[in-house]
């Protein structure tokens, strides 16, 4: 992904919330698994432009992808719950609450 955004003044030179936004987006990048190339400013009436990469503000990542489902590791996502047990668990915990509600009554 590249962003792109214009400083209509023709000052190129990126501003303090370019620099947040862009450190932002490098992190949410990493997490989509989507990478950012470049951050470029244009603006005013010339054919200037500011590169983050060229300035190394940004590095190309290197992103490692799975070819098959068996190259995937579930170990970053936690423990998985089995759904059927969680379904289970749920409607026992329901049924607790509508006697419990009953006996209230």
């Amino acid at each position: 992904m590249i962003l792109l955004h214009n400083h209509p003044s023709g000052n190129l030179f990126p501003s303090k919330e370019d620099c947040g936004i862009t450190d932002r987006l490098l992190r949410l990048s990493e997490l989509l698994g989507i990478p950012i190339v470049d951050h470029i400013i244009v603006g005013g009436h010339n054919r200037e432009y500011f590169s983050f990469h060229e300035h190394c503000l940004i590095e190309n990542p290197v992103i490692k992808y799975a070819s098959c489902c068996e190259d995937i590791s579930m170990d970053r996502f936690g423990k998985m719950e089995n759904p059927d047990e969680k379904t289970e668990s749920c409607v026992e915990e329901k049924q607790k609450a509508v006697k419990k509600r009953g006996k209230a009554r």
